[in-house]
């Protein structure tokens, strides 16, 4: 028998259309609105879909960045003196900076905007 309860939601949520459509159209609409109610999945939009994605790759950027700061510090920590090392840490210290804040700031335009263009429509 079936304990998790996730996977029992999964199971009846993938044989809710077969089951709804013998039943009929009317019918089978209000089951699935109401299936898809109890999972929290409901009425995904073209924009919330591209939120979520640039929220993903923000995210992604962030982690890139720490990465690349993390090796530049190394970098930088074991160069023992030698200049030509400590240079090439800072300008990828300096480059990863850079490009984080322009993420950060077309994070906010494009949100700003969404944000603005949301509240004009509704």
């Amino acid at each position: 028998m079936i304990k998790n309860t996730k996977i029992k939601a999964y199971l009846l949520l993938s044989l809710t259309p077969y089951t709804t459509l013998a039943v009929g159209t009317k019918d089978a609409e209000k089951n699935l609105t109401k299936a898809a109610r109890q999972a929290n999945v409901w009425e995904r939009t073209l924009g919330s879909i591209a939120g979520d994605v640039i929220k993903s790759v923000l995210i992604y950027t962030g982690v890139v960045m720490l990465l690349l700061m993390s090796y530049a510090g190394v970098l930088w920590m074991t160069a023992g003196g030698n200049e030509e090392q400590i240079n090439k840490a800072k300008k990828i210290i300096k480059g990863s900076v850079i490009g984080f804040l322009v993420v950060i700031l077309s994070y906010t335009i494009v949100f700003g905007i969404a944000s603005f263009a949301n509240n004009i429509l509704k």
